[in-house]
């Protein structure tokens, strides 16, 4: 069974939960998960999987990230500077919450989210050439971007896992 459906754009990705190994989201846009991502045959060629639809943005996802200790907490960026967050992303009818970016954040090119293994309320966002750290789940934002990093786009933001300090790297399009 191949995901295929609502994935328009060419940014379709795909995790597995570092959690629990039977659920897997895919987004393009919007944000699909499976709950039995597990259930495929190799030696016999089938599949069970199957991939439900639980969120209605309709925007293009540019990432998802669940957080590192909650398979229930889940953040989705969109290409229009906001960041979904679902407190049931594995209940039947996940809800989102829209949180913006702070005001003259633009996502529409690039963008990345990241959460610290080390807090999971601290969260990381890229829009286009900007960083944004929240502290306290994606409640409010503060805009990293005037510390000295150049004005290019980042493409990906990442977390150390292995760090005992919040070291961040980024990927940029040079």
């Amino acid at each position: 069974n191949t995901y295929t459906t609502g994935t328009a754009n060419s940014r379709q990705s795909f995790f597995i939960s570092a959690i629990d190994p039977t659920i897997a989201y895919a987004w393009g846009t919007n944000v699909w998960r499976s709950s039995n991502v597990n259930n495929y045959n190799l030696a016999a060629g089938t599949s069970g999987i199957s991939w439900t639809q639980i969120s209605s943005f309709n925007k293009t996802i540019l990432d998802v990230k669940i957080s590192p200790v909650d398979n229930n907490v889940m953040y989705a960026l969109g290409d229009n500077a906001t960041v979904y967050k679902s407190i049931n992303a594995t209940g039947g009818a996940p809800a989102f919450s829209s949180i913006p970016l702070p005001a003259g954040a633009s996502s529409s090119v690039d963008g990345s989210l990241t959460i610290s293994t080390l807090n999971p309320n601290v969260l990381y966002a890229t829009a286009n050439n900007a960083v944004y750290r929240s502290s306290n789940a994606g409640a409010t934002w503060t805009d990293y971007t005037a510390t000295g990093l150049p004005g290019i786009n980042f493409q990906k933001i990442f977390i150390d896992p292995y760090s005992s300090i919040e070291s961040v790297y980024l990927i940029t399009t040079l």
